[in-house]
């Protein structure tokens, strides 16, 4: 699948609208919301929330450490890291709409400065995964990972890169 067909499939037109909407209908404030508010319509990979505080628990998470984030979707796993943890996010998703209900729901989150949001991809095709560190596929999907995590690494005090992989289909 193609960067251009996964963000189509994932574009939805107005869903910063419903979900502002959804939330209002709670009896939430859209300008001062909680991750708590946003978990359910937020963390919608395989698991949601138990799955990403599963996966956090076998993680050295501590204030200060960067993480990245691909595929973060609307912004929900790095919203809980930022808060819960601490530490400073950057998220990377193919899919505009996605990248700028993110960036809304984060400052609405007051989270705006530990977690930022890029729109671009690391999706590697299923024969470069196959080769796993060979071929020039699999160099160019590691090279465009390692551009991501190396500004954060190379800063004057680095504190590392997390990645955590979260298998859609193949």
């Amino acid at each position: 699948m193609s960067d251009g067909s996964v963000a189509e499939y994932y574009s939805h037109g107005a869903l910063e609208e419903q979900i502002l909407d959804a939330l209002v209908r709670i009896g939430a404030d859209p300008e001062h919301l909680h991750i708590d508010q946003l978990a359910p319509v937020d963390e919608f990979h395989v698991g949601g929330r138990a799955a990403t505080m599963a996966l956090v628990d076998q993680m050295d998470l501590h204030p200060g450490l960067r993480v990245l984030d691909v595929g973060s979707g609307l912004g929900g796993t790095a919203r809980y890291l930022a808060h819960e943890h601490k530490v400073a996010v950057t998220g990377i998703d193919v899919t505009a709409e996605d990248v700028q209900v993110a960036r809304s729901l984060t400052r609405r989150a007051a989270l705006a400065d530990r977690v930022t949001f890029l729109e671009g991809s690391a999706v590697c095709d299923r024969a470069s995964v196959s080769k796993m560190t060979r071929g020039p596929e699999a160099t160019r999907c590691t090279d465009a990972v390692l551009r991501l995590c190396l500004p954060a690494m190379s800063s004057p005090t680095p504190a590392g890169c997390v990645l955590a992989v979260d298998v859609i289909s193949f």
